[in-house]
């Protein structure tokens, strides 16, 4: 595969997961949340674990840029548990006898 094709099925990949967290913060329904919020986490962790981009520029030796998915991911993981707690606490809220 090419580079751009590689590059831009991460970004897809990025970009879907935080839509997932985006839309799960505020879905009224808590099914609807809880699916979206470990949909983000399965894309989090399918990108932190099997699909990470590595590459890097280097001119005369120096290095020019270099780029690595992980870090992208790592905010998803983080944000989509963020938003599966706050989906959560706002049910436990709506119905404290459960």
């Amino acid at each position: 595969m090419t580079f751009q094709i590689i590059f831009l099925t991460s970004a897809i990949l990025w970009l879907a997961s935080l839509a997932a967290c985006a839309i799960a913060f505020f879905a009224r329904r808590f099914l609807t949340s809880l699916i979206l919020c470990l949909t983000a986490l399965a894309f989090g962790y399918l990108g932190l674990t099997h699909y990470q981009l590595k590459a890097s520029k280097t001119v005369n030796g120096q290095l020019v840029w270099s780029l690595n998915s992980h870090w992208f991911f790592v905010a998803t993981v983080i944000l989509a548990l963020l938003a599966l707690a706050y989906t959560v606490w706002r049910h436990r809220k709506a119905n404290p006898e459960t």
